[in-house]
């Protein structure tokens, strides 16, 4: 009787010729389709004309091609950017928001001088001269003279000041 180690040894073995030969059948007809007397052919290269320049470019001159664009609109663009909201001083309250993708869908919780809360929507007056212009998630827009002031949600007011 063969012992373990002898079984062993007589299955790696078969293995390893069963995957030698595997390999021989696999690259032979490759090896076989390969012309030998192949012979490379040259591929004629086309000459790349030279561009010869007479005179040195300042840059200067680059600066007025406008490669970027006119520095006019730049400055329109810069001239459009939205005011700085500053924190509303008015007695009002955020005591909650929903404010899903469409904005315009939202409401706001807002009290004014600790009295009720009410809810709005954006284009309703929250106090004289006061309309709710935008709502986002933690706050609101109030716009107030034409300008614009934020009411911040209080929970958010207090994570902020510690």
């Amino acid at each position: 009787m063969r012992s373990r180690s002898t079984n062993a040894t007589s299955a790696m073995v078969a293995s390893v010729v069963l995957t030698a030969l595997i390999a021989y059948t696999l690259i032979h007809p490759l090896m076989l389709r390969s012309d030998a007397n192949a012979v490379a052919t040259p591929v004629p290269v086309k000459e790349t004309p030279v561009m010869v320049v007479s005179e040195v470019i300042s840059p200067e001159e680059v600066a007025e091609w406008d490669l970027f664009g006119e520095s006019s609109a730049v400055e329109q663009a810069e001239n459009k950017l939205p005011a700085p909201v500053v924190e509303t001083r008015l007695m009002l309250s955020l005591k909650g928001v929903y404010a899903p993708d469409d904005m315009d869908d939202g409401w706001a919780i807002i009290s004014a001088d600790q009295g009720k809360d009410q809810s709005f929507m954006v284009g309703e007056q929250v106090t004289g001269g006061v309309t709710l212009a935008k709502i986002e998630p933690g706050k609101v827009l109030l716009e107030r003279n034409g300008e614009m002031e934020s009411l911040i949600l209080e929970k958010e007011r207090l994570s902020l000041i510690k």
